[in-house]
């Protein structure tokens, strides 16, 4: 009779194929988590900027507007100018390891923040709540986060 201690060849290979298959089933549910998770810190970034801005604006004593370029890959700048060709303090893009699309709506492309912290423009009234879409888009689905801005003082709603 054969007493062997540890396991065979084929134990081993059986064993190892059933962990791959487990953990790449268990890695293709996490994407679209991944994916969520990178989508609410990039709106989570854009209201910081916006925040942002408004410090600025109250530190530098100075009208300051955030220009947002909408696209596929999405930046923004914060200007003393009517543009950002001259007068930028900050130009960046939003920081991103996922294909991001940013839509806004026309009063959302350029916030303006007064030498006090607050909004001149656009005008945000009960009707009119200007609005910033990011989304990334899989071949499955299509997930989106919108940033409101809910008043004068530039406080945002993330939704």
């Amino acid at each position: 009779m054969r007493t062997s201690k540890g396991f065979t060849a084929i134990e081993m290979l059986v064993t190892v194929s059933v962990i791959g298959i487990v953990s790449g089933a268990a890695i293709t549910n996490l994407s679209p988590l991944i994916r969520t998770q990178q989508l609410k810190q990039a709106t989570n970034q854009l209201a910081g900027i916006l925040r942002q801005t408004r410090t600025l604006a109250i530190a530098k004593n100075t009208v300051l507007t955030l220009k947002l370029i909408p696209g596929n890959a999405p930046s923004y700048c914060i200007t003393t100018a009517a543009d950002c060709t001259s007068g930028v303090i900050i130009s960046d893009s939003l920081a991103s390891t996922i294909n991001l699309g940013l839509t806004t709506n026309p009063d959302f492309s350029s916030v303006t923040f007064n030498a006090r912290g607050v909004v001149t423009s656009p005008s945000i009234t009960t009707s009119n709540i200007p609005t910033a879409t990011l989304s990334y888009a899989t071949d499955t689905n299509v997930a989106t986060r919108q940033i409101r801005l809910l008043s004068i003082l530039g406080k945002v709603g993330v939704q």
